[in-house]
């Protein structure tokens, strides 16, 4: 039979083993699933047939032979960088170069919690899509003013390219005051403005107050399922400006 250590070659009589036959094989003889041995033992397989697949390919294979579904995920964190990072609800105070801030973890759904943190600003609302582009239109979108209910309704359209994609951050404003919450790509909320009237509505829902940081190493994900979704946003008629991104948009 097939085995990794005679490099995937075939005994007499046996006809040449799927990718998939081959990708549980090397699951079977690497099965801690937050390794990429399994993967980079399947590589060697493919490269032998002298076939091209890439790393994101590779993956799927092995996650599809340990029966996982492939679900996609902003950021990998972790050793070996693949274990999803799913923030904390905790929240903090910080001091900036600039005005104070809070700094909240996403939690289970990050753009619902920038949705409820948006009910707590003044109408009208405005929100700008900073855009780091996997397909199409890099740059800094910005809307016409908008009400709470328009903000959620594009929050609810848009949900899946900023809950599970690093391209793309979000920010909601208030246009009559200086209140502004800010989702960027380490799915860390970040708010502006009356930071006490914020941090009463996080404890609300549940979020305590404590430190948070990001972990290194870590892998922000552009994920080829969302390209639509960002076709779809950049080719919006309804945007007041586009604005070159600024070098922090690239951070």
């Amino acid at each position: 039979m097939v085995s990794l250590a005679d490099g995937g070659l075939l005994m007499p009589g046996e006809s040449e083993p799927s990718l998939e036959e081959l990708a549980r094989l090397c699951v079977a003889e690497h099965p801690d699933p937050w390794s990429l041995d399994a993967v980079y033992a399947l590589g060697g397989l493919v490269l032998a047939r002298d076939l091209e697949l890439n790393l994101e390919e590779l993956t799927d294979l092995i996650d599809a032979a340990r029966g996982l579904k492939a679900v996609p995920v902003k950021i990998l964190a972790g050793r070996d960088q693949r274990r999803p990072l799913r923030n904390p609800e905790v929240f903090c105070y910080e001091s900036t170069t600039g005005p104070d801030r809070l700094r909240v973890g996403g939690g289970q759904d990050s753009p619902r919690l920038l949705a409820a943190l948006a009910g707590q600003l003044p109408e009208l609302l405005y929100v700008l899509v900073v855009n780091r582009g996997r397909i199409c239109g890099e740059g800094r979108y910005e809307s016409t003013p908008m009400s709470f209910v328009a903000v959620l309704s594009f929050i609810d359209e848009y949900h899946d390219l900023f809950a599970h994609d690093s391209r793309a951050d979000l920010w909601i404003g208030s246009v009559v005051s200086n209140n502004l919450l800010v989702l960027d790509e380490h799915d860390f909320v970040f708010a502006y403005g009356d930071l006490d009237n914020f941090a009463y509505e996080l404890r609300s829902l549940g979020f305590s107050e404590g430190p948070i940081e990001l972990p290194f190493p870590h892998e922000h994900r552009m994920n080829r399922e969302f390209d639509d979704l960002e076709e779809s946003l950049v080719n919006a008629s309804d945007w007041n400006r586009i604005l070159p991104l600024q070098e922090s948009d690239y951070s």
